[in-house]
């Protein structure tokens, strides 16, 4: 025999199911995500997965001519990496926000 629940126990493990649900979307909107970043002053990018893994590498061949010093270049990549971040943490805010905005106590 199976004894029915209360209503009030149902609407909140449906509540439980949804927030799973919106859960899931915003970890699979991370996984999914990716930012490119081009360079300041030419062609070529840096893209970096939902994770901030740099996962493709668009690099010119005059990349030295442009930035001759060690130091620009690193300062250029540095500044790249972290506009990608920046944008990645972004888009990880608003998953976050999707998945708890609506929620009724």
């Amino acid at each position: 025999m199976d004894i029915p629940l209360h209503p009030v126990v149902v609407a909140e493990m449906e509540r439980g199911r949804e927030f799973l649900d919106r859960i899931r979307a915003a970890r699979q909107a991370l996984a999914d995500a990716q930012v490119s970043i081009p360079f300041p002053d030419g062609p070529g990018s840096l893209t970096f997965n939902g994770e901030a893994m740099l996962i493709a590498a668009d690099i010119p061949e005059d990349i030295f001519e442009r930035y001759p010093g060690a130091e620009d270049l690193s300062d250029v990549l540095t500044a790249m990496c972290q506009e990608g971040y920046r944008q990645l943490t972004q888009t990880a805010d608003q998953a976050c926000l999707s998945a708890t905005t609506d929620l009724q106590p």
